[in-house]
């Protein structure tokens, strides 16, 4: 991510007023830029990133939120594991039902895939969580 790409998300969290909305704001766009690395983990190859990035694209400003708490609110522990993922299924939700009406069956669906989301960071996040604690200091990009 680029430093004007961070600041038009830093833009788009604060919009859509979601949860950490000020920390990512108080981190400063070239923190941000560091940190973000798009949906999915940085384990894994650059196109099944972007595929992911294209197909939850609405979900991104969460998956940010995310990654700057990765890089910059991590001490290692499962609660704040826990309560990072519970954020991001939180974040999702809010923009799954900002980009939906309640009447637009969409909704439902994205809401679904916001809820897929938490789950897969829950089940398979940890050695990301306990890797970026660790190297916490050595890189802004630790996972």
């Amino acid at each position: 991510m680029t430093v004007n790409e961070a600041r038009a998300a830093i833009d788009e969290i604060i919009d859509a007023k979601l949860h950490g909305a000020d920390f990512v704001a108080a981190l400063g766009p070239e923190k941000v830029a560091a940190a973000c690395n798009g949906i999915g983990p940085a384990s894994w190859p650059e196109k099944y990133r972007q595929i992911l990035n294209k197909w939850l694209k609405t979900f991104r400003p969460a998956a940010d939120e995310h990654d700057c708490e990765f890089s910059y609110n991590n001490d290692g522990s499962l609660e704040k594991f826990n309560e990072a993922n519970e954020r991001l299924t939180e974040n999702c939700l809010i923009l799954a039902d900002r980009k939906y009406g309640w009447y637009n069956p969409l909704r439902y669906f994205a809401r679904n895939r916001a809820h897929l989301i938490g789950l897969l960071c829950n089940q398979f996040g940890w050695g990301a969580w306990e890797d970026a604690a660790k190297n916490a200091g050595k890189s802004a990009k630790t996972f």
